[in-house]
């Protein structure tokens, strides 16, 4: 709550019926803020809450994987819940020993009950449920598919307890998912057989900004944290960045297409607008025809790929789910590029701030 002087670190251990667990005291293996004691569930005795001085979030996730017991750990934020069966899933994943980290499916908490609410959500969150369809069941899977994932979203992701302690835990940065992810894939460069997936039937659900005040400290903060670590990884991505995946989709797609160009693409928008001549006019119908049968085309194919993955618009929800993809290409793209533009440029002045945002408080039930 707000009231809380001192971050927790929540940690569940999972173990066999009549198994000791007992997680103090210990050998630290890694560096985090000193622990002042834990406190451990009389109702679930298999959950322990780790009761540290203040370090920031990748201090308590490092406490938290240092006291871990057992060989996978699993990362959520604090306004996440976990889909019934996620655990089930990771676990027989996770019985391949080269997979040594995974991201899951992350849906938008609001929208957890499709066929009902989705037409009674606002603007603002329809278009997050979608841009998190597309960007999770198109984008990341095909990345997935090439060994090319940048990010293990710090919603939901599982990793090997050996591997993160021997890559030291999670770097104190303004994006530790992004981080550990690309100190994974630089792991992997040097052990072969080892691997990173990504698993769309282990679902998360998770909170939603509902004011475009808070959706825009939250996507600043995200692009900030991607600018930090192209910075902070450079050396590893232009070296590799002809022979690994996920280098080259680093910095060609997401970072010249999708940062460097996008200064680009608005510059010369604006331009056509404010500055109009025939040339520019046939300029900017090409683009728009263009890039709308392009939106449309991406947009379908993830619906389709949604409903395989068990995610169903009904009824009155695929009226609005057609206008959500027509707003979503003559609106929210554009805003969603003013969030690249500035999250750029305030790194610059502002690398470190977390733009922190408010929840909803509202009491979510699955």
């Amino acid at each position: 709550g707000k009231a809380m002087h001192k971050l927790v670190a929540i940690l569940c251990i999972f173990y066999l019926p009549n198994t000791p667990v007992d997680p103090l005291p210990h050998q630290p293996r890694i560096s985090y803020k000193p622990v002042l004691g834990y406190f451990q569930s009389l109702k679930y005795p298999h959950i322990f809450v780790i009761d540290k001085v203040n370090g920031g979030k990748a201090d308590s996730m490092n406490a938290a994987l240092d006291y871990a017991y057992y060989d996978n750990v699993i990362t959520l934020d604090a306004d996440c819940i976990l889909g019934e069966e996620a655990l089930d899933i990771v676990n027989q994943v996770f019985e391949d020993e080269n997979v040594i980290a995974a991201g899951g499916m992350v849906h938008i908490l609001q929208s957890r009950s499709m066929d009902d609410m989705f037409f009674k959500l606002k603007h603002i969150v329809r278009f997050q449920i979608f841009e998190y369809m597309k960007g999770f069941y198109m984008y990341k899977s095909s990345l997935a598919k090439l060994d090319a994932l940048a990010i293990i979203s710090g919603a939901f992701g599982i990793f090997k307890r050996d591997v993160l302690i021997e890559l030291k835990g999670f770097r104190q940065t303004i994006g530790e998912d992004i981080d550990i992810t690309l100190q994974i894939q630089q792991y992997i460069m040097k052990h072969k057989d080892k691997k990173m997936i990504f698993i769309p039937e282990a679902v998360c659900y998770t909170e939603s900004p509902e004011k475009w005040r808070d959706l825009f400290k939250q996507r600043v903060r995200w692009q900030k944290a991607f600018i930090d670590c192209v910075i902070k990884y450079r050396g590893f991505l232009l070296k590799s960045v002809f022979n690994r995946g996920v280098s080259f989709f680093f910095l060609i797609d997401s970072f010249l297409v999708g940062t460097t160009s996008t200064f680009f693409t608005t510059f010369s928008l604006l331009s056509y607008l404010f500055i109009p001549s025939l040339q520019s006019v046939h300029a900017l119908l090409v683009y728009s025809i263009s890039a709308m049968i392009s939106s449309l085309i991406y947009s379908t194919i993830a619906v389709f790929v949604s409903r395989y993955h068990g995610t169903h618009f009904g009824g009155f929800n695929k009226i609005r789910l057609l206008t959500t993809m027509i707003l979503d290409f003559v609106f929210y793209r554009y805003v969603t590029l003013f969030f690249v533009m500035y999250g750029t440029i305030e790194y610059i002045f502002k690398p470190q701030d977390w733009n922190k945002f408010e929840r909803t408080g509202n009491n979510y039930e699955l």
